[in-house]
């Protein structure tokens, strides 16, 4: 459904439920930062639906920029479930996240196992930050996992009027220009992953192959292996003027 749609459901809900849900989810025990929404849920809700609209107004242009690839996303997963390849999505659908064994693994504060027991699994790709996911596990038809879609980085610098071409991506290519710029803070591999949106074994194929051209070197830290520049990749950079 369209945004306004979707606003006016909330808000209708929230008009309905709001004291009841709150009961729900804290029982007798109501944090006291939810008590001036239970004595006047009314006001509350009036204030929090117009919230919403003042940022979809500011959000909507980056939503409709994302749209292409969300788009792709809906084709890349669907060709992939179609071609029995669904574990090749799920084992890089988030760089925080870890599937093996048939089990997707998911950081949170709150640890719980959930099992499909017959339900649909929904990916629905999201217009986040790299690391963020959003998931429900409690619906009785389905279990649904939202997830950054991947290279939403492209569509702001698409937008930047007369950018100049960046040498340092002319001669690497984007991905090892970008590991060799964030190499000189010494990330790990896994931070690494994180930043770039992409599977650990793609950062390690392009990190050994900087390693094989003198421009990055590793390290280990106990159970982390670390990358630097070089003096090689520190006067590349410098020469290409992209630092």
């Amino acid at each position: 459904m369209d945004f306004e749609s979707h606003l006016n459901q909330i808000a209708t809900a929230a008009h309905e439920r709001l004291t009841e849900q709150v009961t729900e989810l804290y029982g007798e025990t109501t944090p006291g930062h939810w008590g001036w929404a239970l004595r006047r849920p009314g006001r509350w809700v009036d204030a929090y639906v117009a919230m919403l609209r003042s940022v979809w107004e500011v959000f909507h242009p980056h939503w409709q920029r994302a749209q292409p690839l969300l788009d792709r996303e809906i084709v890349r997963v669907g060709t992939a479930s179609v071609r029995g390849a669904l574990d090749a999505v799920l084992a890089d659908i988030n760089p925080r996240w870890r599937f093996r064994d048939e089990s997707l693994l998911i950081p949170d504060r709150h640890p719980a196992h959930f099992a499909l027991d017959g339900r649909r699994l929904v990916l629905t790709p999201t217009v986040s930050g790299v690391g963020a996911s959003i998931f429900d596990p409690d619906m009785a038809d389905m279990l649904w996992l939202g997830y950054p879609v991947p290279n939403l980085w492209r569509t702001w610098q698409e937008q930047r009027p007369g950018r100049r071409q960046d040498p340092l991506a002319l001669v690497l290519g984007p991905m090892r220009a970008t590991l060799l710029r964030h190499a000189g803070s010494g990330l790990s591999m896994s931070q690494l992953a994180c930043l770039l949106h992409c599977a650990p074994s793609v950062v390690t194929y392009h990190c050994t192959s900087l390693v094989d051209a003198g421009l990055l070197y590793r390290e280990r830290r106990g159970r982390q292996t670390h990358v630097r520049r070089t003096e090689r990749g520190d006067a590349l950079l410098d020469l290409l003027s992209g630092a």
